[in-house]
């Protein structure tokens, strides 16, 4: 999932556990959360609680297991979105762009660097 997000332009980062992302930093250093519900250690909609309790950051809930109910919990402890797997890849994508309207764009990732010479050999960038 990291991966699909930095290819589509975000800046994306994966923790291992909801308390490795709780304990990593300022929790306003980041843009939008996608978590699953079941996680080693503290469950999904239990860090759904403690994130809204320390501000408005938008959350996407992911999961496979009893998409009804797991729904109407996520959406009932805080979370904006639902998506349930097998996630589809563009649904991902444009979730993400509609939570994070008004808000900064993904920043573009760094692209090769462009020789200002186009017969000097090196590294170049096609459009």
């Amino acid at each position: 999932m990291e991966s699909l997000l930095r290819s589509h332009g975000f800046d994306a980062e994966g923790f291992q556990s909801a308390e490795a992302f709780l304990l990593s930093s300022d929790l306003s250093a980041y843009d939008c959360l996608v978590t699953d519900v079941h996680m080693p250690g503290m469950s999904g909609l239990e860090m759904i609680e403690l994130v809204r309790s320390r501000g408005a950051l938008p959350i996407i809930v992911i999961s496979a297991f009893e998409p009804e109910r797991t729904h109407a919990l996520a959406l009932k402890r805080g979370a904006d979105a639902y998506l349930s797997k097998p996630v589809v890849p563009d649904d991902l994508v444009d979730c993400m762009h509609r939570l994070l309207v008004g808000r900064p764009q993904p920043r573009p990732l760094p692209g090769p660097v462009e020789s200002p010479d186009p017969d000097e050999k090196g590294l170049s960038s096609k459009a």
